[in-house]
């Protein structure tokens, strides 16, 4: 997935650098589509099976800079976008673009397309990352749903299938939780990604919540603690 992405990266710095200043000119847009979609599918595909994968993440950001440094790429993106909004791809690359600007703005072209291809996984997923961090009711609701429609039963989307596993924990839904973790146990995974710090708890107040807690059983490199703000079968 690495190799397939690099490889689309450097066809699509070549296209921009033949096309200059004149811009992605209609007979030229299938062309540089074609590219985009290439590497983005290579991205996506890759880190579904290998979450944060460091070199995956890098060949991420690589393309995220070329996408950015190029006016005409975004514009020849939001004028394919605005023909079909179905092409759910487009929609999440325009969303990183301009999320770090306006996040609601970048957010109403994930609804957009997700009125015109509501099973689109991938933009449900991302809309759910764009609530991650809110306390606020209605949009811990909306996280919920969206990364409830992330996946489907026996896929391979298992960055989705934990973020929903941590929704029904964090929900009081502590079997469904419970069997959806136990699940992911098995899914084949590097140990490495498995056990890294992830999902971070913030408080009303947007900083990190501390637990309290007892050490209940001690291994080698790890230990098991019991918290009473969680139920002690967990």
């Amino acid at each position: 997935f690495h190799t397939k992405a690099l490889l689309g990266i450097d066809s699509l710095r070549d296209f921009l650098a033949q096309i200059g200043e004149s811009g992605v000119e209609k007979a030229n847009e299938p062309v540089f589509l074609r590219i985009v979609r290439e590497v983005e599918q290579s991205i996506a595909e890759g880190l579904q099976l290998f979450p944060d994968n460091e070199r995956l993440l890098g060949a991420e950001a690589e393309f995220r800079e070329l996408i950015d440094q190029s006016d005409r790429a975004e514009e020849a993106l939001k004028k394919a976008f605005a023909v079909n909004p179905r092409q759910d791809w487009i929609a999440v690359r325009l969303f990183r673009k301009l999320a770090a600007k306006d996040l609601p703005a970048a957010r109403q072209i994930l609804r957009q397309c997700l009125d015109a291809n509501p099973g689109s996984k991938w933009v449900h997923f991302e809309l759910a990352r764009s609530y991650l961090y809110s306390t606020d009711p209605a949009e811990r609701s909306l996280r919920k749903e969206h990364f409830r429609r992330s996946f489907s039963e026996g896929d391979s989307n298992f960055d989705a299938q934990f973020w929903f596993a941590r929704e029904l924990f964090l929900s009081g839904e502590y079997p469904e939780a419970r069997k959806l973790f136990e699940h992911l146990k098995g899914a084949p995974i590097s140990p490495t990604i498995k056990r890294r710090i992830r999902g971070v708890l913030m408080d009303a107040d947007g900083k990190r919540m501390r637990f309290s807690g007892t050490v209940v059983k001690r291994e080698d490199t790890y230990c098991f603690v019991r918290s009473l703000a969680f139920p002690e079968h967990l």
